[in-house]
């Protein structure tokens, strides 16, 4: 949490779950998965790992980058409803284009609650 925009990310999400539904709870848990627990970001033309699921786990990191795992653009719609698996390393990661972007959708997306 020492990156202001990933700290300041952090804090929308839970303002986001102080206001929501059940259903928006689990669409915030889904969107915290994919983003600060396992979440990709392109940065001058490389996707680099920035979810602290993957940067604590050298199994973890070096299978997202294999040929094993679907790197996809991020979509918010999709994200907060796509299911995942806590035991399994992961089939799907989601390639965010930067900080700054993510914290717009997800702010917009807060502010539907």
């Amino acid at each position: 949490f020492t990156n202001p925009n990933f700290a300041d990310y952090s804090q929308f999400i839970g303002h986001g779950a102080r206001i929501a539904n059940d259903r928006q709870l689990e669409e915030l848990g889904r969107l915290y998965w994919f983003t600060i627990e396992f979440g990709l970001v392109e940065h001058e033309g490389n996707i680099k790992a920035y979810g602290a699921g993957l940067l604590s786990s050298f199994g973890e990191l070096e299978h997202a980058f294999s040929d094993k795992v679907e790197r996809r653009k991020f979509d918010l719609e999709e994200v907060i409803n796509q299911d995942f698996s806590y035991s399994d390393m992961q089939k799907l990661l989601y390639v965010i284009p930067s900080y700054a972007e993510l914290k717009e959708v997800t702010r917009k997306y807060i502010e539907s609650f």
